[in-house]
């Protein structure tokens, strides 16, 4: 008989890849339930995991508590091995089930652009890490920053969308994340700058895959139409995790642009795998973790600003006819989330 797996994310199933990707290698070695809160999202479901979405009508930290507490009877109910991608007063879990093997899962410190806010939500994480059996960190980096002690370092996998061997003749430009916080808009202006430069049409599209917390998507839309980008830049809004397909058959370079901040610094970047691992060519910029997965034979580094972004393309059209697809993605250290999975596997029954 399988042993008995609760999930917990407070993301709906299917909108965090890592928990989506946990629940489906690990569903032939578990009993899986995955407990979420419905975001209103369309509905994902996967033969093989109970899925339990949970309305929740509040805000702010009763919305963690109204969450906490809808979950306590289904960890009653029956002997769980419980695993929680950290949310905000998740610790209280512990008192329903102080015996059970209880896994404290960190994918990111706070990214809040305010330093009291960060430092508040880093305080209270580090707290709540005391009352967690096992804790797990995606990056030494991050555990190092939040000054976690004994941890598991439970990295990125990446899925692979496409085996196609890609050509580099034109550039097909594809940015998969949120837009929140990201400055993406630094990579229009430079996109412009670079064609502004250089009379050519070796940038054959631009695709912009991803939503954000206010209004990013309309205001992208904008900039995209106010800088005479339209028939090249394709701005599409959130698209789910299992329909990216056919962007990453299409695209050849991945745009992995995060803030270089101290908070950012430490976060290894999802899309820069999974660019990779498909054979994609990357622009990133110098962050602390992409500078140890970007190299010159898969990726071309930058600072967070337009004209360095301008820069960075254009030396990327430059070496086009160099860039080789099949060895950007057999040369890559990269895991596949089958393997991350087993990794987590051998720490859970630990």
């Amino acid at each position: 008989m399988k042993k008995k797996l609760t999930i917990i994310c407070t993301s709906q199933f299917g909108y965090l890849i890592d928990t989506y990707y946990y629940a489906l290698h690990l569903k032939g070695e578990y009993d899986i339930r995955y407990i979420c809160i419905n975001a209103g999202k369309p509905l994902i479901e996967e033969e093989g995991i109970e899925i339990i979405n949970i309305n929740i009508d509040k805000n702010g930290a009763l919305k963690w508590l109204d969450f906490v507490k809808h979950i306590k009877p289904f960890l009653k109910e029956r002997d769980d091995l419980v695993f929680v991608k950290y949310f905000r007063f998740c610790s209280l879990l512990r008192t329903v089930v102080p015996k059970k093997c209880f896994i404290m899962d960190v994918r990111t410190g706070s990214i809040d652009p305010k330093w009291f806010s960060r430092m508040l939500f880093n305080k209270t994480l580090k707290f709540e890490s005391y009352f967690a059996q096992k804790i797990n960190v995606i990056s030494d980096s991050l555990g190092k920053l939040l000054k976690l002690k004994n941890y598991n370092v439970v990295g990125l996998g990446s899925p692979e969308f496409t085996t196609d061997y890609k050509t580099f003749d034109t550039i097909r430009l594809l940015y998969v994340g949120t837009l929140s916080n990201r400055k993406i808009t630094d990579t229009l202006v430079g996109l412009k700058k670079h064609l502004d430069q250089n009379h050519d049409h070796i940038i054959e599209s631009y695709d912009i895959v991803g939503d954000g917390y206010i209004n990013e998507v309309a205001d992208l839309k904008s900039l995209v139409t106010s800088l005479g980008l339209s028939e090249l830049v394709k701005v599409h809004g959130r698209i789910p995790h299992n329909q990216l397909t056919p962007f990453f058959e299409r695209c050849n370079i991945g745009v992995s642009y995060v803030p270089k901040t101290t908070y950012y610094d430490v976060q290894p970047v999802t899309k820069a795998l999974e660019y990779i691992a498909n054979g994609m060519f990357v622009i990133g910029t110098s962050t602390t973790e992409q500078i140890k997965i970007l190299n010159q034979y898969n990726g071309e580094l930058c600072e967070d600003n337009p004209q360095a972004f301008a820069e960075a393309l254009s030396r990327v059209t430059n070496q086009r006819h160099k860039l080789d697809s099949d060895f950007i993605r057999k040369n890559t250290t990269t895991k596949t989330w089958n393997e991350i999975s087993s990794h987590l596997k051998l720490i859970i029954e630990s």
